[in-house]
């Protein structure tokens, strides 16, 4: 009786964490105006951690995000780069007080990242939900 118990709470723990990696989409985007053509998830994750600086045209990468205390965000960081929010914070203050790089933008809404994005040619941004206005902006990969 007990280990019906147990295997039916571990059971549904697993299902819960699954269907939120399941719910974490996010998409890519950026301006109609930049340069830049796909982002695969590689290029992300150097982006992401720092390793990648500048485009292929020679202009800073400006990467826009939501907050790091957003749920959606933190899942999407392990599921990307298997970090947790305070390691990637952690990972972005070394790189910044040695001078290293320049965090990423953090914002409280996506409208702010779009605003973001649609103001800077070399910027992508991180959104939940595919962005329908194809006039201004493009969608470079879905994570």
């Amino acid at each position: 009786m007990y280990m019906n118990k147990l295997v039916l709470v571990i059971s549904i723990n697993i299902l819960i964490t699954l269907s939120a990696f399941a719910q974490a989409n996010a998409f890519v985007i950026s301006s109609n105006k930049a340069l830049i053509d796909e982002v695969s998830p590689s290029v992300l994750k150097r982006i992401l951690l720092g390793k990648k600086a500048y485009w292929d045209s020679g202009e800073r990468v400006k990467l826009c995000h939501i907050i790091t205390s957003n749920n959606d965000f933190k899942i999407f960081l392990k599921r990307t780069i298997n970090m947790n929010a305070d390691q990637y914070l952690n990972l972005w203050r070394r790189k910044l007080f040695t001078g290293r790089d320049f965090p990423p933008i953090q914002l409280k809404t996506e409208k702010d990242i779009i605003n973001c994005v649609k103001e800077n040619s070399s910027a992508i941004g991180i959104v939940s939900k595919k962005i329908s206005d194809q006039e201004i902006f493009q969608s470079l990969s879905s994570i």
